[in-house]
């Protein structure tokens, strides 16, 4: 899941107005309007965006912009990214979280919560 959160490819499309970020086969496109980082930028200087630092941000060298993908994501979708990423690390199996599960069953299940 967070591999896929990593961008391919980042472009400016100006009919649109729009910053297009390609995570794979799929496409984000984004109205720059909505975007606070690209504010009062002359849009004839975005033709050097990149994807930055191993996909972890979108650059633009010229506009000394540097954006978080994950935090992008994030201030479009929510908490939803990053709860996905918990849902999916909370499925995993591993044997010490059987054992834990199991030490916890002979135990009478999870403890009680105790209120101060």
């Amino acid at each position: 899941m967070v591999d896929r959160l990593k961008p391919t490819a980042v472009t400016y499309d100006a009919p649109a107005d729009a910053l297009v970020i390609a995570f794979g086969a799929i496409k984000l496109s984004l109205p720059l309007r909505t975007l606070a980082e690209f504010r009062g930028v002359r849009r004839a200087s975005l033709s050097d965006l990149e994807v930055g630092h191993g996909g972890l941000c979108i650059s633009s060298r010229s506009n000394d912009i540097d954006i978080s993908t994950a935090g992008l994501v994030a201030d479009i979708f929510g908490n939803l990214a990053s709860c996905e990423t918990g849902r999916v690390g909370g499925m995993r199996r591993s044997p010490k979280k059987a054992a834990a599960a199991r030490k916890n069953g002979a135990l009478g299940g999870r403890p009680k919560k105790v209120s101060p």
